[in-house]
């Protein structure tokens, strides 16, 4: 079994991204690796918003764009942890939405 490490970051990512789908500011992250983590995002690394599911990619100034329909599916159908995670945020927001009405 492999080791996973993770690392949280509670200050305010540098580039002071939104996500591109739901506009909510990113106020912190989680990194989850199999080697040690780094302690900022970098360009191109994944973000899944907590707030609505969406799957982002950072961008060179760290800001955060949506990866399209096609790339998603790919990357997700590669990485079933992922998949899991990604799954269970949409779920969860959705519930929380349904709450709020």
């Amino acid at each position: 079994m492999k080791e996973i490490y993770l690392h949280s970051k509670k200050e305010r990512i540098p580039g002071n991204p939104t996500c591109p789908k739901c506009k909510r500011r990113v106020d912190g992250a989680t990194g989850v690796s199999e080697t040690e983590p780094r302690p900022e995002p970098e360009p191109g690394n994944l973000g899944v918003c907590l707030y609505c599911g969406s799957l982002n990619r950072y961008t060179a100034n760290l800001h955060l764009e949506p990866v399209d329909r096609t790339e998603r599916r790919k990357i997700l159908r590669r990485d079933p942890k992922l998949r899991e995670l990604v799954e269970l945020v949409e779920s969860t927001s959705q519930q929380i939405r349904r709450q709020w009405q």
